[in-house]
């Protein structure tokens, strides 16, 4: 449609701002309309809705979250038996990574696990190398608030070359966790793992300032560590110890994530130190100090729940991980942000709310209108599908008073939709609409688009297209 209005002779540039401005808009009435999920039943509608009807994997992802939370980690397997497990446990998750991919031991997932091989037999499978059998550590934690990099000084080299020899007799996995790593330091622990020399992640500490500091504390009271603190005049190397390094039952390292597991002796302290975030908390009215220790909070008490997705093939099992993954996606987005009528009906009210909207001149509510033409769409293709007639649907349901009405094209019938379970969550339409209306803009104001064709076929189709063009 903008294609077609630009060749009429519409300014590219102001139909984009147009869109911009209504889109702008319709996410924050979409916002405005969403209902807080009421809990299990909610969560139980919109996961199953995602996991295209089957209501097993929908009770499965909610009452995994109900029992989380939605903002908890929740990883995915592919399982070797029938049935899928599911379990539960507490952990430590912020967004940092492996300093590099030379730390991967896992291509396939593209992440690094260091597992308990008493804590659970599944995931003990992916790493054969523990230690001693006995040994409950899957993992020791070293945590540096401060640079790991140059050792050009001869004494430097031995005593870190030291501290690691030190580690490697003990046969466990090492997680370096420093505020950056870099230089000869990162070189020297990325050959020790490439080679098998050393189970070793070289990971950069989460935050910045202060914040980095109260993080890595926290990681500290966690998996009882001590923290080398440079920026307080501690030596890197001098004085070290094995008392020193914190241990992990469990370690999933991937490229922007890592989660630790702290071990079960680590309980009392780690309730010690919420209790103390959570008088900060009450002692506080500032917004933004609020927010950082909510989440630091949240990182100290979040569950991390394992879902092992278990069929009677490896496609079966691969195809059911895939629903797994647009269930939790969907009942998280939910759960953070609220629910709206499905079926394409918040589109379609969403639509009818820019028919007062007014942007800054004429050309630019050229943009509003085809915005406004564009969320049409999916409800009249969803009654389209269902047998019904689109026009005569969309003006009853526009009709209607209540927000909350719509059209059940399984059933042929009006309804509430929210009553009925036909619901969407808020995040997803919003994010329909915010990628939409970005592509779309930059197409329209792109004289030029190049992509990357990666396979054969449709190289040797686009060649053949292009031979008879000319």
């Amino acid at each position: 449609e903008g294609k077609r209005q630009i060749s009429l002779g519409t300014d590219p540039m102001s139909l984009r701002r147009g869109i911009d401005a209504a889109c702008s808009h319709v996410v924050k009435w979409v916002e405005d309309q969403a209902v807080p999920v009421a809990g299990m039943e909610d969560l139980l509608r919109v996961a199953t809705i995602s996991a295209n009807g089957d209501a097993e994997i929908g009770r499965i992802i909610a009452d995994t979250l109900d029992k989380v939370g939605a903002d908890a980690t929740v990883t995915l397997e592919e399982g070797k038996g029938n049935t899928t497990k599911v379990t539960l446990t507490k952990g430590f998750e912020f967004d940092r990574g492996m300093v590099t991919e030379h730390f991967m031991r896992d291509f396939e997932k593209q992440r690094t696990v260091y597992a308990d091989s008493l804590q659970d037999g599944v995931l003990a499978q992916i790493d054969s190398r523990f230690g001693n059998p006995e040994d409950p550590r899957s993992a020791y934690v070293w945590l540096i608030n401060g640079r790991l990099g140059s050792l050009a000084q001869a004494d430097v080299r031995e005593s870190f070359t030291a501290i690691l020899n030190m580690i490697h007799q003990t046969n466990v996995p090492l997680i370096v966790i420093a505020e950056a790593i870099e230089g000869d330091a990162l070189k020297l622990l990325a050959q020790n793992a490439m080679r098998g020399i050393l189970n070793v992640v070289a990971v950069r500490a989460p935050g910045f300032g202060q914040d980095r500091r109260d993080l890595m504390e926290d990681l500290a009271t966690a998996t009882g560590a001590k923290v080398r603190r440079t920026d307080a005049g501690d030596s890197l190397f001098d004085g070290f110890s094995l008392a020193e390094l914190g241990t992990a039952r469990f370690v999933q390292v991937g490229l922007d994530k890592t989660i630790i597991i702290p071990p079960d002796s680590q309980a009392e302290s780690i309730e010690h130190r919420v209790g103390e975030i959570d008088a900060k908390l009450a002692a506080t009215t500032e917004e933004d100090f609020r927010h950082t220790l909510t989440r630091r909070k949240s990182m100290l008490t979040g569950g991390v729940a394992n879902i092992v997705v278990g069929g009677r093939s490896d496609a079966e099992v691969r195809e059911k991980r895939d629903l797994y993954e647009d269930a939790l996606l969907a009942a998280r987005a939910a759960a953070q942000s609220g629910i709206v009528p499905g079926a394409g009906t918040m589109l379609l009210r969403a639509a009818e709310s820019l028919g007062t909207f007014k942007a800054a001149n004429e050309e630019q509510d050229v943009g509003v209108h085809i915005l406004r033409k564009a969320l049409l769409v999916p409800f009249q293709e969803i009654i389209k599908n269902g047998g019904g007639s689109a026009e005569v649907v969309m003006h009853k349901v526009k009709e209607s008073g209540d927000k909350h009405a719509g059209y059940d094209s399984n059933r042929n019938e009006y309804c509430n939709l929210v009553e009925r379970g036909i619901i969407d969550p808020a995040r997803v339409i919003i994010s329909e609409v915010e990628h939409a209306c970005s592509m779309a803009g930059l197409l329209l104001s792109t004289d030029v688009v190049i992509g990357f064709a990666e396979e054969p076929d449709l190289l040797k189709a686009l060649s053949a297209q292009k031979q008879q063009q000319s």
